[in-house]
């Protein structure tokens, strides 16, 4: 368990009501915001949205965050998603294949 204090929640908001770290758009990373030796857990995401909505949350958030990691020198960079990727699906393992059947799937 990490302690408190050296957690960082990022969110979206007024950076003068908030706690954490207030960014206005997810994909805009704050240069301090990545240490060396920390760690990145994205969990940011809808399915709800135009196609344009839900690639800029789900894809373009994502890689935004994994290449400021890398760039600032994170040890790790945690994904978590979403399992509509496999769509109907009724077994998940390493060996399913994707098969989205909605857009926030894709």
């Amino acid at each position: 368990v990490w302690p408190p204090e050296r957690l960082v929640p990022v969110h979206r908001g007024d950076v003068a009501q908030t706690t954490g770290l207030a960014v206005r758009d997810y994909r805009d990373v704050p240069q301090h915001a990545i240490t060396q030796g920390c760690v990145v857990v994205n969990c940011v995401g809808t399915p709800k949205g135009t196609p344009a909505v839900l690639g800029a949350v789900n894809q373009e958030v994502p890689i935004a965050w994994a290449h400021a990691a890398a760039a600032g020198g994170a040890r790790a960079f945690i994904q978590l998603s979403s399992l509509s990727v496999y769509g109907l699906a009724e077994r998940i393992d390493r060996t399913t294949s994707e098969a989205p059947v909605t857009n926030y799937g894709a």
